[in-house]
């Protein structure tokens, strides 16, 4: 069984990566939120095959997390989320226990009410986005002519939010723009990056966000 715990902040923030997913629920790979536990971190994923979001978030220390792979609706987080109140804050745990292989429904608990969701299981081939994501530090950081980028996408990135953010905080965010050629030499996808590092502090909370650039032929 994969069993995560985290705040109702993380879930929240979890739920703005679901603004990356297709709106096309006859395709479901593409329409849910991919959800990692390794180690001591939590990492979310969503693509519509236009774009990436991922999320990767720590998680909480005093609990016993076990490592798997599970899959969320979007509409189903928006509804836990909700549940969770106002005053929730970061005093509530929430609670997600996956079986192994998606074979079962997922079980979403609100440790502070007892409140239980159930999510059906996915079974699919979630698209290959991670060759998109080079974690590599040598990155060609010059933006390369001949490429454009869609607003609509681009706008996506005020709705990306670390928890405890506000709209209006993310909204004014500050992110890094990076971008690496293919072996071809074609531009690849563009990455923007932030988190909450700072100072010197080593950032425990991190948002990715790529974009497949269209190429302007002549």
């Amino acid at each position: 069984m994969t069993t995560a715990y985290i705040t109702p902040l993380q879930l929240t923030s979890m739920l703005t990566i679901g603004k990356c997913v297709s709106t096309d629920d006859t395709t479901i790979a593409i329409a849910v939120l991919r959800v990692e536990v390794d180690g001591d971190k939590i990492v979310t994923t969503a693509t519509d095959r236009y774009r990436v979001g991922r999320l990767t978030l720590p998680l909480l220390g005093d609990h016993t997390n076990t490592d798997g792979t599970f899959y969320l609706h979007p509409t189903l987080i928006d509804q836990v989320v909700k549940a969770c109140g106002k005053d929730a804050k970061d005093q509530a745990v929430v609670k997600v226990h996956a079986p192994l292989d998606n074979e079962g429904p997922t079980t979403i608990e609100l440790i502070h009410t007892g409140t239980n969701f159930m999510a059906e299981p996915y079974r699919m081939n979630f698209p290959a986005v991670d060759r998109l994501i080079d974690d590599k530090p040598e990155r060609n950081d010059d933006i390369p002519n001949g490429i454009a980028l869609k607003p609509a996408f681009l706008a996506t990135l005020k709705d990306l939010r670390l928890p405890g953010e506000t709209p209006k905080v993310a909204g004014e965010a500050a992110w890094k723009l990076t971008t690496k050629r293919t072996e071809s030499g074609k531009p690849g996808p563009v990455m923007f990056t932030r988190d909450n590092g700072g100072r010197g502090a080593i950032p425990t909370q991190t948002l990715e966000y790529f974009l497949q650039p269209n190429l302007l032929l002549s």
